[in-house]
C-alpha cells in the first residue's frame, strides 16, 4: 500500500511542478527527475537483473524496468535541456531591454 501511496504523491509532486509557472521550479524538478532516472542503473539495475536471473520476480520484469526508465530518462532529459533553453532566451530578452535603456 506504501508503494502506491508514494507513487501518487511522486506524480502529484511531478505535476504540480510541471504546471509551475516559476521557471526555476520546472528547471529543477526536471534536473533531478532525470538525476533520479539515471541514479536507477547505478544502483538498481544489477540488482533487478540478478534478481530476474534468480528468477526471483517474474521473468523479464528487469529489462521491461530498464526499458521504462531510460524511456523516462530521455524525456527528463529533453525536459530539463528544453527548461535551460527556454531559461536562455529570456535572459538574452532581458539583457538586451536593459542595454537600450
Amino acid at each position: 500500500l506504501w508503494v502506491g501511496n508514494n507513487k501518487f504523491i511522486m506524480l502529484t509532486l511531478i505535476l504540480a511542478c510541471a504546471y509551475s509557472k516559476d521557471q526555476t521550479t520546472r528547471l529543477l524538478a526536471s534536473f533531478f527527475m532525470a538525476f533520479g532516472c539515471a541514479l536507477y542503473f547505478f544502483t538498481m539495475d544489477s540488482v533487478m537483473k540478478s534478481l530476474d536471473d534468480a528468477g526471483d520476480v517474474q521473468a523479464g520484469s528487469a529489462k521491461t524496468l530498464s526499458s521504462m526508465i531510460a524511456f523516462l530518462l530521455v524525456l527528463w532529459i529533453g525536459a530539463f535541456v528544453t527548461e535551460v533553453y527556454d531559461s536562455m532566451k529570456h535572459y538574452r530578452v532581458h539583457v538586451v531591454k536593459a542595454k537600450r535603456t
